[in-house]
């Protein structure tokens, strides 16, 4: 999904709250929120350089850095 958005070799960094944020708040709704592991399905074509999903300061957060890998026909 993400990789038409990052040039090969580039870096993508997400941060997006989860639906464990409902346990503390209301907001954002649900339809705004990723499910846990979500990021890792959405960024399959992605090398993961960095996931964690935990709470960060009464917010609970998936956090994810990839790196979407060279084309094959340009590497060595």
């Amino acid at each position: 999904m993400f990789h038409r958005y990052v040039k090969p070799g580039g870096l993508l960094f997400i941060r997006v709250p989860t639906t464990i944020n409902l346990e503390r708040n209301v907001r954002p709704g649900k339809r705004f929120l990723a499910d846990p592991d979500e990021l890792l399905v959405l960024c399959k074509d992605f090398e993961i350089i960095s996931h964690e999903e935990e709470w960060f300061e009464d917010r609970h957060e998936a956090r994810l850095i990839g790196c979407l890998s060279e084309p094959l026909t340009k590497r060595n």
